[in-house]
């Protein structure tokens, strides 16, 4: 169990006040921050004033901890998975979302929920989730989130009212909280893919970075870099994660791909493995974007382009999380991904209203561009006077301004 940070007080103090005045907050918070805790103290909260709670999750690695979580906190949660409704008469259900949607017309009402929380509330306008809440017009909507931000751009309005942030991610990072990121972005990269509906199209980034002259760099890049520390590597299809596990392996490293075909067992045996140094890192598409708290990693190694905010800020999640003795994680960008969405540890703005918006892209005038160190070769804020890395300073010796070639774009 986590020791309380103030954030975490001021969070739960206002998420209470919302929701005793029939609100419907968003928590908003960094990844690694602790949302899960923080909302186990709020469910603690809710249920000393007689409101039952359902929390639903996207998949089964964020189920297991928010079990793990409430079992902690003394508060004996009940279930609704494949197994079916397991606990009765529980002040707190943990649901994956589509066991419950299966079983809404056999629930009693009795154990009907006064509150939902959402976990990755980003799923809420999927319309599975809707008709959980349509089922349940009374209840209160509670999200939680690191990505307050949906693909379509629809807006989330009509489901939220507010927007609870206690801690930026530069605040988390300067506290100690989370990791600061070193961002190593080579100086070209597969650039030339095409668009395929809203993300760049998979197939063609699979082809393109599956030639044996980048696989190589990549596996060069993590012996020299890593040396065997683990990392998440997020790939672009299934055949290319299972070709880089086996570019990897042959490497002499040992690696598994993380897959949603693999049972339960298999992936929890494969997280382990990693938390504990076993095995040097994960290749994946789709497992472990978001929620997960996969212990131990050193980095990510990017081969997969996304236009999407959310995969980009939540893979990198996944490496924010503090070890002992790591001052930074690497962000290796094979793909330049850091030039659409900016560093690692910029603070974004996420609003409710979505419809009509769009994000800012990474060389948009309200905000500083990327600059390259001269002398380290690592990637900065522009709002940086020296390098974060070797603090060299960022102008150049004797020209009284940036290099205009290390900047990005």
């Amino acid at each position: 169990m986590m020791d309380t940070r103030q954030y975490q007080v001021d969070a739960q103090r206002q998420l209470n006040t919302l929701l005793n005045a029939r609100r419907s907050p968003v928590y908003l918070a960094p990844c690694g921050t602790g949302k899960t805790y923080t909302a186990a103290g709020l469910i603690a909260d809710r249920i000393s004033l007689n409101r039952r709670v359902y929390v639903l999750v996207p998949q089964v690695e964020i189920f297991d901890e928010w079990i793990k979580v409430l079992s902690e906190a003394g508060l004996s949660p009940g279930y609704i998975n494949d197994e079916g409704v397991r606990g009765r008469d529980r002040g707190v259900y943990v649901c994956m979302a589509l066991s419950l949607l299966g079983v809404l017309p056999l629930l009693p009402e009795s154990i009907y929920p006064d509150e939902i929380i959402t976990d990755e509330m980003q799923h809420s306008l999927a319309s599975s989730w809707e008709q959980i809440y349509n089922f349940f017009p009374r209840a209160t909507l509670i999200g939680l989130t690191a990505t307050l931000y949906h693909g379509s751009l629809r807006s989330f309005e009509h489901l939220y009212t507010d927007v609870v942030e206690t801690i930026s991610k530069s605040q988390a990072i300067d506290q100690g909280f989370i990791t600061k990121p070193l961002l190593v972005c080579p100086a070209e990269w597969a650039a030339d893919v095409p668009r395929n509906g809203a993300d760049f199209d998979v197939e063609v980034q699979a082809e393109i970075l599956g030639e044996t002259k980048i696989v190589g760099d990549v596996i060069d890049f993590y012996t020299k870099t890593f040396e065997g520390k683990p990392v998440i590597v997020p790939c672009a299809t299934y055949e290319h994660a299972k070709m880089m596990v086996e570019a990897f392996n042959d490497a002499g490293w040992g690696f598994a791909h993380l897959h949603s075909m693999l049972g339960k067992a298999e992936r929890k045996k494969i997280l382990r493995a990693v938390a504990s140094g076993r095995i040097n890192g994960i290749c994946t598409v789709g497992i472990g974007i978001e929620g997960m708290s996969i212990h131990g990693l050193y980095g990510v190694l990017w081969l997969r382009r996304t236009a999407s905010p959310i995969i980009w800020t939540q893979f990198n999640g996944r490496a924010e999380r503090v070890v002992e003795g790591k001052e930074y994680y690497v962000c290796a960008d094979f793909v330049g991904n850091s030039v659409l969405h900016g560093m690692p540890d910029r603070d974004l703005s996420w609003t409710l209203e979505q419809e009509g918006a769009e994000l800012p892209e990474a060389g948009d005038d309200d905000r500083p561009v990327m600059t390259k160190c001269w002398s380290c070769g690592v990637m900065n804020s522009g709002l940086n006077i020296e390098c974060h890395f070797c603090g060299a300073p960022l102008a150049i010796e004797g020209d009284g301004g940036f290099d205009d070639e290390s900047r990005l774009p």
